[in-house]
Parts: structure tokens; sequence; C-alpha cells
């Protein structure tokens, strides 16, 4: 997916996705993800950096989602939201990490991790998920997972504890590679149902 988003002129993510959706979703680690879209995306990428950069008009007000197996592109107009708390307030949230909240505990290499909002994880569809990328144990009530570098134990409303590391940035980085990257997925979703919706 591209979207440029200029501040001040152009809408932004959270014009297109107001709250990002209850619960998680898979990741690039957990569901892996195709080389060869990288590559496609990034060139857009920087051909749009460079438009702007040299003071060419660039698309504003669009996410373009490429479907690189299916061969499509998709694109979605997106408006400027009125009263949106980071075009119009200038609030934002996610970058001063308030949707995530983590401390270290008094064990040795030990952090807690707590979304802002109770989710509801199915533990069961995320440890086949989680079972490709390292080892996983599920009881029922709790998953267990180590990547040889880290040791999680999930709970089924999002929170986690995270063994091998005191820094909460390394700690909170390793939960969303691992346990949730929301609002990618959504968008994915919202640009399958308008394919199929045939806008």
């Amino acid at each position: 997916m591209i979207m440029n988003i200029i501040p001040s002129k152009t809408s932004c993510l959270r014009c297109l996705i107001p709250n990002p959706p209850p619960g998680v979703l898979s990741t690039c680690e957990t569901a892996s993800i195709m080389n060869t879209i990288v590559m496609i995306v990034s060139s857009i990428q920087v051909t749009e950096a460079l438009k702007l950069l040299m003071g060419f008009e660039v698309v504003k007000d669009e996410l373009v989602y490429v479907d690189v197996w299916n061969l499509r592109i998709i694109k979605l107009k997106v408006r400027r939201r009125e009263g949106c708390p980071v075009c119009f307030k200038g609030k934002y949230g996610y970058l001063e990490g308030k949707k995530v909240r983590a401390q270290a505990l008094c064990s040795r290499g030990t952090v807690q991790i707590s979304p802002s909002k109770d989710l509801k994880l199915n533990l069961q569809e995320f440890a086949s998920r989680l079972s490709r990328i390292g080892r996983v144990s599920y009881n029922g009530y709790v998953l267990l997972f180590d990547d040889d570098r880290y040791q999680f134990i999930i709970f089924p409303d999002g929170r986690a504890i995270v063994k091998g590391t005191r820094d909460i940035g390394i700690a909170k980085s390793v939960y969303a590679r691992y346990i949730g990257s929301q609002v990618v997925e959504f968008i994915i979703v919202l640009c399958k149902k308008i394919r199929w919706a045939g806008l």
C-alpha cells in the first residue's frame, strides 16, 4: 500500500481509519510477505518522494493498494475527516506511544505489555500462526511463544509478558512485530471488499 501523507495538505491514516479494529491481526512476521511486492511498493514510494522533493505534483488523497499475486492495483479515495485528531488537533497518540502501555517488571529482563483496551485473541489460531516461526505451547488459557531470543506469555485480552529484555522500546517493538499490526491488515480487507463490490 502507498499513501502520500503531507501534513496540513492531505488526509492522513486516521482520516481513513479513525479507530483501528479490535483484536490482533497477522503481521509480516507471522504471515510472511512476498519479496516481490517490497520492490514494487518501495519503487513507487521512492518515485513519489523524488517528485515531492523536486516540486512536482504527487498523488494526493488516495491510498494505492497493489495486489501483486492477482496483478491488480486498486485506488481508494481518502478525504480529510472533519475533526480528525491528527489533521485538525495535532494529536499524535500512536507516535507518543499512548496506545500500548509497557512496564519493566521486578524480575530481570522482563517487560509487561498492556494494550489500551482489551482485545479478544483467538489464541488457538494465533498459536498456529506463530508455530511457523518459533516454539509454541498453548494450554487453552495462555500461549507461550519462544523465538530463540525472546519468550512471550500471551493472554486472551492482548496482554503479554516479554522475557529477554528490560528495554521497554524493544519490548514494544517485538510485541508489534509478532502480536499486532491492526491497521495494515484492516486496509487490505477494506480494499478487497471494495474490489468485490466492483467499485
